[in-house]
């Protein structure tokens, strides 16, 4: 019987593991050569012989030996030293991390796969259809046969041994690279196809029986999976490496997404990872990290499946994240109140949430922009609009605050610092709006326009420009101190001047005025309506005023020109608004105007022309 010859091998495999001596023996070469042939044929029959698969798959006892072995190669891995893998000898003989071991272990893995498929059909058996097949084959299934306790077998091999082995392997494989080999040369190779078959058997696990594990899966501990996160990222593609040619390290990462999309898959998995614990704060780091797209550039290698694969299965991770209620509905908020009582975690709490912020743009950006069917319909659309537009209701809230409320003379670095942060976390949470807005048509949402127009006011009042003549200097306009005193001998009065003028504005911001004028020019494309409703809140002014070069916002001129196109088109008022406009004063921020008053001077215009006049 092909189940009694099974036994035999693992618990030959088993006796052989134990009783080896740690020095090596060539001796012991030949047995373990046997055992690889052998385990080889097992696998064969176990691929092309489906009965003989099934009755060995719904072996409780072999399941037994299968997790002892494993477990066998996991203490003996634990237990010895990762230096003496220096000791390999090109052969692999020598060495107490014998490759031979490992490649045995690699088979029984692969065996415990093809078992899986089988105890698949069994579940599609009837009770007279199983009858028939034990008592056809002379086994007592009633003995032999428990769903339970073979879920039970198996589950322990998938959440302690499995798991805890890819881990050591990963231990011993960056060991290996440590000495000098950046890829750990063939060692190297039989490690991580040990590691690459092990995740394979964790991801057919779950793809085959998702619903049978859904009570065993919250086991799976937080630092487990942090550490490997923390290894498996370290095995990055090389960059002078074709995609297309055989890569253990690419392979890896394609199955660890495999795994960490299974995992996605359970609610109940999402609500433990998502909640801020000390150890989770780690995990969400190299989540982010795992989901970013390869920096690496894979252009003429564009066919390569795995790789077009491994960015399908980053979008389906992240929409499991984002359409899961926990994660606007609490995540995110505990993240944000976090990050304001704990000065000490603020770095990290706001690289999160900028982090998922970052990953809900590409993948938004991505389902609206190519031509394939996209992973999100409208109304998954509709709902990330919805809930990221409160949280951009509460960011500019936040962000305003800090705008109006400390002036210059009370904003320091710290304040700089906490300003940049809220910026950057509103400019790519509008962004994501901005590409909702554009695809759903959503330019009815009154609320929401009116919000950006406030919020645009605030920054264009209280943050600072830095126009093309504050870099180089403006060869027609005269600098304040050759308009002011070219008949003055009091130069030092004139310094003054200038460097109250250079300590005027320390609030300094980028990316968010352009973002903001983008998604008002998509409101007043062809709506009347809004049009209106933009110079009603004096959101005209704002755009008129960004009609210039400044470097802190890249082409900032060229989009506020393209919103006062569509802001004028067919809208008389709108017109007349601007063509009324005549200067009747210098417009210059109130600390600039307090500058020159102290030293007696005023800026006023005269026929057209800036003029500055001594008052005392």
């Amino acid at each position: 019987m092909i189940r009694g010859e099974c036994l035999t091998l693992i618990s030959e495999c088993i006796e052989l593991f134990e009783s080896r001596d740690d020095t090596g023996s060539d001796l012991n070469v030949p047995k373990y050569e046997d055992k690889l042939s052998r385990l080889s044929q097992m696998l064969s029959i176990t691929v092309n012989d489906k009965m003989e698969r099934d009755i060995l798959s719904s072996s409780l006892s072999l399941w037994d030996k299968i997790n002892e072995i494993i477990y066998i190669q996991i203490h003996y891995q634990e237990q010895t030293e990762i230096e003496d893998i220096k000791q390999v000898k090109s052969s692999g003989v020598h060495s107490i991390y014998d490759l031979y071991r490992v490649r045995i272990i690699r088979g029984i893995i692969i065996l415990s796969m093809n078992l899986i498929s089988g105890l698949k059909n069994l579940f599609g058996y009837s009770k007279d259809e199983i009858n028939v097949l034990y008592t056809k084959n002379d086994l007592n299934h009633n003995n032999e046969f428990s769903i339970d306790l073979l879920f039970s077998s198996i589950f322990e091999n998938n959440q302690k041994n499995v798991l805890k082995l890819i881990d050591n392997s990963l231990i011993i494989l960056g060991k290996i690279s440590d000495g000098g080999d950046n890829n750990g040369g063939d060692e190297g190779i039989i490690f991580k196809k040990l590691i690459i078959s092990s995740l394979q058997f964790l991801v057919n696990i779950n793809n085959k029986f998702h619903s049978k594990f859904d009570d065993m899966s919250n086991t799976y501990e937080i630092s487990e999976l942090n550490s490997l996160f923390e290894k498996i990222k370290k095995l990055n593609v090389p960059k002078d490496t074709a995609i297309n040619e055989s890569n253990e390290n690419q392979l890896i990462n394609y199955y660890f997404l495999l795994f960490i999309n299974n995992l996605c898959l359970k609610e109940s998995n999402l609500n433990k990872i998502f909640k801020i614990k000390k150890e989770n704060i780690e995990l969400h780091l190299n989540l982010i990290q795992l989901l970013k797209d390869d920096e690496i550039e894979y252009s003429k290698f564009t066919k390569d499946e795995i790789f077009i694969n491994s960015l399908q299965i980053k979008e389906n991770i992240i929409k499991l994240i984002i359409l899961n209620n926990f994660f606007y509905n609490q995540f995110i908020i505990d993240l944000f109140n976090n990050r304001n009582e704990e000065e000490d975690g603020t770095e990290q709490f706001s690289s999160i949430i900028e982090g998922y912020f970052k990953l809900i743009y590409d993948l938004i950006n991505n389902n609206i922009n190519i031509e394939e069917e996209s992973y999100l319909t409208n109304d998954e659309l509709r709902y990330l609009l919805e809930e990221n537009k409160k949280i951009f209701k509460d960011l500019i809230i936040k962000e305003m605050k800090l705008l109006i409320e400390k002036s210059n003379d009370i904003f320091d670095d710290k304040d700089m610092r906490e300003l940049e942060k809220l910026n950057n976390l509103v400019v790519v949470n509008l962004e994501s709006v901005y590409e909702m807005v554009k695809y759903l048509n959503a330019t009815s949402d009154v609320e929401l326009l009116v919000d950006i127009i406030e919020f645009f006011r605030v920054v264009e009042k209280n943050v600072s420009k830095v126009r093309l003549k504050d870099l180089e200097g403006d060869k027609e306009t005269p600098k304040v101190e050759e308009l002011s005193l070219e008949n003055d001998s009091n130069r030092d009065t004139n310094k003054d001047i200038n460097k109250d003028l250079k300590n005027k504005n320390k609030k300094k911001l980028r990316n968010v005025r352009g973002v903001l004028i983008d998604v008002i020019t998509v409101f007043v494309s062809g709506s009347f309506s809004n049009q209106e409703l933009v110079r009603e809140n004096h959101g005209l002014e704002a755009v008129l005023n960004s009609c210039n070069i400044d470097h802190n916002e890249p082409f900032i001129k060229e989009k506020a020109v393209l919103c006062l196109k569509f802001l004028l088109l067919n809208n008389e008022k709108n017109q007349a608004f601007v063509r009324e406009l005549e200067p009747q004063r210098v417009d210059m921020r109130p600390e600039d105007e307090e500058a020159l008053a102290r030293q007696g001077y005023a800026v006023d215009i005269v026929d057209g022309k800036v003029k500055l006049d001594r008052t005392k």
